[in-house]
């Protein structure tokens, strides 16, 4: 009877302590929010310093970012893991909306439009005919990202808020 109790008691803390490095992100200096707790998110991320030479208005795109669309209340978390004066490595983490979206994330390669704005699909491609892309604009406190997405049905607004872990 004893050996139960012990074993159910190592299988508690053993689940206790799992899910709480999960529930953290994806490492330990990880700064749990409440948007990050509603998406998903990948295990891995790599965040790249950029090169030296690059604009502190570009480089200002790396790092974490968190906002809820409007009228679709769907949380987003964006992680820059990398970014050059020409393209961008991004992670799009998705929770639930109000359109049945389960929680996903995706790796997707961003275009640096200018020194304030990048832009990349979130919804890809309907037969090689359309494409949606998410414009997302700098503020200049270089803390917010003011985003745009204009798809079929319409336009949706984001804005996402700096992270620092």
């Amino acid at each position: 009877m004893n050996m139960k109790r012990i074993f159910l008691l190592g299988l508690i803390v053993a689940l206790t302590l799992t899910e709480n490095s999960f529930a953290g992100g994806p490492s330990s200096d990880w700064k749990e929010t409440e948007i990050s707790r509603l998406v998903a998110l990948p295990s891995k991320i790599n965040v790249v310093p950029p090169d030296k030479d690059l604009s502190p208005k570009i480089a200002a795109f790396l790092g974490r970012w968190e906002g809820v669309w409007d009228f679709i209340d769907m949380p987003v978390v964006l992680i820059v893991e990398s970014i050059s004066s020409a393209t961008a490595n991004v992670i799009y983490c998705t929770g639930k909306s109000k359109w049945g979206n389960r929680p996903d994330y995706s790796h997707r390669k961003a275009k640096v439009l200018s020194e304030e704005k990048i832009e990349f699909p979130i919804w890809g491609y309907d037969g090689g005919s359309y494409t949606a892309n998410l414009t997302l604009k700098m503020g200049e406190d270089l803390k917010i990202l003011h985003g745009v997405f204009q798809g079929r049905k319409g336009k949706l607004s984001i804005i996402m808020k700096k992270i620092e872990d």
